[in-house]
């Protein structure tokens, strides 16, 4: 209100209290938006292609401070007002993002063979980019129009963490479309903050149509998989999933066989007559299709397991006690059981997945997780087995990813912690004196010379078996398969070596069912399996550089089991393994292609503007930037690389992720607010801030892995509560590099801060993509190391005080533009 006691029009600008709390609630919904949009895209889109919508809408973001820079006639509105007006145009954008998703017919994978469905790919990307450009600009008006950049940081930031934590809770609650209606609700609510008191009814009422809009729709619009996906074809061929659910892990689906009586013979030897029991599937993000049979209790419905590959473990084990890792739809609870397990734990990483299994569709699948010989946990598997301490007779792991990602080459960016050498140390240590390791997988078969998972399988083992003295791996493993083109694969590892008997006994069960030896110990096979196994060290270098896919051993430095393709493979079309329309090479070729994208559009974002607009010539501005781009490229190196020290500490994925970046960005948005408390020289704070941040990296790369192996065994709480305190200096000496930045370059022109602001948000987005790229090359820890040199070109950048002509035009520039209203 004025004096007068009229509503005010004058806005109350990013300075004041509502201000702050409007910046807040903006980068709450922005974060809360891209996260539900990870949801939505991984199921209407595949992995890889989520990675690329995400990109370019987080591109839109950054784009939106250029061009509000080099735009004439946005400038000269007063950026306080202008911020309010795109909080609240964010909303509406949403609308037309979800509008988009549902309604454009985009088929990813057509993309090579039609140019309508690139046009179409163009318009997706831009249309679902609108909600992030609007943000963007309304956060880009609020640096302009502040005098406290510092607050502004630290507003934006907090709002950010608290967004990473508010996500996840949302979208239990509501789903992930109901989540990004939830965001459209917080961009109203900031923008209505925000606006002048004049203005605040019309953008409620506005706002509200929108919202109402958002929500109208996304509880009765039709969220579809990408065409591709098996749900797809089943829901086109007219079937109606029995269960559906969003959370933040996955989005779930029960339905029923595509072909009854074929669908559950995967593995089931050749010879078998008898029946099988009709089969539902659970599909993950409308793919990854975990089967559930029909079972009534009676274990002699069950007789098809024990002619399934699935089966040779327990004919080596009596009375096993047995450890599932990755329960799915329960079938290795079935096989246990038929098999004669005495009791079974299965621990599954959704908790959607086991109350489905557990309760919705206990009459059909015989309520297995209601057995006393059966428990099931809800935990991330390696986190499991380091906090239960026990030792198993059989360890299992079933991968049904292996045949989704042979289906489109989905998984290439996808960390794998499961599948590392680490992983298997730990589950080799995990097993009794003569436990089992038992791994069953989908892959091609050898003799084609593409097999993949299960020799890098083999590798990872090999690579285990040396740290753990295991002198002669080949007598410690034994691999039997079904017959066929893409046959489901039984590999079996030991501490100790296989006994005769057990030898004997294997080969006897592949002879009776019909299925194939690949490595026997002592049995002569001319596989590449037993190559690899009875090689020496330099034998086995020449064998995976000979081999046409990259199959080496993977590590949890660089856990990326499913990158089967070097790089240079890229420039030869002849080896993308193209397959029904696509190529097996997609996440890598795509992760490069948004790569190069990137990079050119930061470009264009970062120095476009300062050619195009001639306000904004001015000497001197290569610095910043160099400046800015290189404080976003080593942020996002920092952050990616930090996430995966933490998460095999911390266990689950999701909440570690949300844990991670929540302290992270509070943190640093607490050393943005103290950092304009400091009277130095900024040139002289960014390089104090540098010197502490190279010994906080060599901190956490070479002494914070002695506090995660002591605090191991610590409850999750206490985990979770060390990894917040861990990573607070981090976050304050990080929070230091862009406010103070910020400040010099105001001296030089008002105009520059959204400028500087977008040109950050760019390098940021290029700094996400690139960490993935080198990490797949080099490690995290590499990523990690590298980071400090590109915040020593941060450093080493920035600019001393303007010229004094350069500071007169300033100021005379910023006297002019404080005739305006909102403008600080």
């Amino acid at each position: 209100m004025s004096r007068s006691g009229t509503p005010s029009i004058v806005p109350p600008g990013p300075d004041r209290g509502v201000g702050r709390a409007a910046i807040l609630l903006l980068s709450l919904a922005v974060l809360l938006l891209e996260v539900a949009y990870t949801r939505i895209f991984s199921f209407s889109l595949w992995y890889h292609f989520t990675y690329v919508a995400l990109s370019v809408a987080l591109l839109g973001y950054g784009a939106s401070g250029a061009f509000l820079a080099a735009s004439e006639r946005l400038a000269r509105q007063p950026p306080a007002l202008l911020m309010s007006r795109c909080m609240v145009v964010a909303a509406g954008a949403v609308l037309v993002s979800l509008l988009t998703i549902v309604f454009l017919p985009l088929q990813p994978f057509s993309i090579a063979s039609s140019p309508l469905q690139l046009v179409l790919m163009v318009l997706f990307f831009l249309l679902n980019s609108a909600p992030f450009f609007a943000a963007g600009m309304a956060m880009a008006s609020a640096f302009r129009a502040t005098r406290s950049p510092h607050g502004v940081y630290f507003a934006d930031l907090l709002g950010a963490g608290a967004g990473c934590l508010i996500a996840v809770v949302t979208i239990w609650a509501l789903g992930a479309p109901g989540a990004a209606v939830a965001s459209a609700l917080v961009f109203v609510i900031a923008g209505v903050l925000a606006a002048p008191g004049a203005r605040r009814g019309r953008y409620a009422a506005l706002g509200a149509a929108a919202v109402v809009a958002c929500a109208l729709f996304a509880a009765g619009a039709p969220f579809r998989p990408s065409a591709e996906k098996l749900l797809a074809k089943m829901m086109a061929a007219g079937a109606k999933p029995l269960y559906s659910r969003w959370s933040p892990i996955f989005r779930v689906d029960v339905y029923g066989e595509p072909l009854p009586g074929q669908s559950g013979r995967r593995g089931v030897s050749p010879r078998f007559t008898g029946a099988i029991p009709t089969t539902r599937f659970i599909a993950h993000d409308g793919t990854a299709e975990a089967p559930m049979f029909e079972f009534h209790g009676d274990l002699r419905e069950l007789a098809f397991l024990e002619r399934n590959v699935s089966a040779a473990p327990y004919v080596i084990a009596t009375r096993p006690h047995v450890l599932v890792i990755g329960l799915g739809g329960g079938f290795d609870v079935l096989n246990g059981l038929r098999n004669g397990a005495a009791e079974i734990t299965g621990v599954e990483l959704d908790p959607v997945t086991v109350d489905v299994v557990r309760h919705h569709q206990a009459d059909f699948n015989g309520g297995i997780l209601a057995r006393a010989d059966v428990r099931a946990v809800v935990a991330e598997g390696r986190s499991f087995l380091r906090h239960s301490g026990g030792r198993y007779d059989v360890i299992q792991l079933t991968g049904v990813d292996t045949l989704a990602a042979l289906s489109t080459g989905a998984y290439m960016l996808a960390e794998s912690y499961l599948y590392t050498v680490e992983a298997f140390e730990e589950y080799l240590g995990h097993l009794s004196p003569d436990g089992t390791l038992s791994l069953m997988i989908g892959d091609l078969a050898w003799r084609g010379g593409r097999a993949r998972f299960s020799l890098r399988h083999l590798a990872n083992f090999i690579a285990a078996a040396e740290q753990t003295g295991i002198a002669d791996p080949a007598a410690h493993a034994a691999i039997v398969a079904t017959p066929g083109d893409i046959p489901m694969i039984e590999l079996m590892f030991k501490r100790r070596p296989f006994t005769a008997d057990e030898v004997r006994a294997l080969q006897a069960f592949a002879g009776e069912n019909g299925f194939e030896v690949w490595h026997l110990p002592g049995v002569p096979t001319e596989t590449p399996y037993t190559r690899m196994l009875t090689a020496d060290a330099e034998g086995r270098a020449q064998l995976l550089r000979a081999y046409p896919l990259n199959i080496a051993a993977t590590w949890d430095d660089r856990p990326f089991f499913f990158h089967f393709y070097r790089w240079k493979d890229l420039l030869r079309p002849a080896a993308w393994e193209v397959d029904t329309g696509h190529t097996l090479a997609t996440g890598q070729l795509v992760l490069g292609a948004i790569l190069i994208v990137a990079v050119l559009t930061s470009i264009a974002f970062i120095v476009g503007p300062l050619l195009s607009t001639p306000a904004l010539r001015r000497p001197g501005l290569a610095p910043f930037v160099l400046y800015f781009a290189a404080i976003g490229v080593g942020f996002m190196l920092i952050e990616i690389s930090l996430i995966q020290h933490f998460i095999l500490f911390l266990g689950h994925p999701t909440y570690s992720v949300a844990v991670i970046l929540f302290a992270l960005l509070v943190w640093t948005g607490l050393g943005s607010h103290l950092s304009g408390r400091l009277a130095a020289p900024p040139r002289s704070i960014v390089r104090a801030a540098f010197v502490s941040l190279l010994v906080l990296l060599a901190f956490y790369v070479w002494f914070v892995p002695l506090f995660f192996a002591y605090w191991l065994g610590a409850p999750p709480g206490f985990r979770y509560a060390v990894t917040v305190v861990l990573l607070l200096p981090l976050g304050l000496t990080l929070g230091v590099f862009f406010p103070t930045g910020l400040r010099e370059v105001r001296r030089r022109d008002e105009l520059l801060v959204p400028w500087a602001w977008g040109a950050n948000g760019a390098a940021s987005v290029v700094g996400s993509i690139l960490a993935i790229v080198l990490a797949i090359s080099f490690g995290f820890r590499a990523v990690l190391l590298l980071s400090a040199g590109v915040y020593l070109l941060a450093a080493a950048a920035l600019p001393t005080a303007p010229a004094a002509a350069d500071a007169g035009e300033a100021a005379a520039e910023r006297h002019r533009r404080a005739e305006l209203p909102g403008v600080a």
